[in-house]
């Protein structure tokens, strides 16, 4: 399980599924704010059952914690890109002058 942590595979992994938790949540609450268009009272009813069951206060905490490590693998994968990729930020610097637009 330490591969989870120590390769960069890992830590990428880690990175997709924090971020799949987030896009998750976004898509949820999109359409729990599309059902307000379709019916005020289903609206009601959802925020009502949500605010009331333990589950709904778990996946909260979980979806926290997500938001966090996926904030904590972001600034530990940008400093180690940076510090691998070294002054050479980019393959090209300098832009050719013949090449079309169209063409990049």
């Amino acid at each position: 399980m330490s591969w989870l942590i120590k390769s960069s595979i890992g830590r990428k992994l880690i990175m997709s599924i924090s971020g799949l938790f987030l896009v998750l949540f976004l898509m949820f609450h999109s359409l729990m704010n599309f059902v307000v268009i379709l019916s005020a009272d289903a609206y009601n009813t959802i925020a009502s059952l949500l605010g009331a069951n333990w589950y709904a206060l778990i996946a909260t905490g979980i979806l926290a914690l997500g938001f966090i490590i996926h904030i904590i693998y972001a600034s530990i994968l940008t400093l180690q890109n940076q510090k691998a990729r070294g002054s050479n930020k980019y393959a090209v610097s300098q832009p050719q002058k013949n090449v079309s637009w169209a063409s990049k």
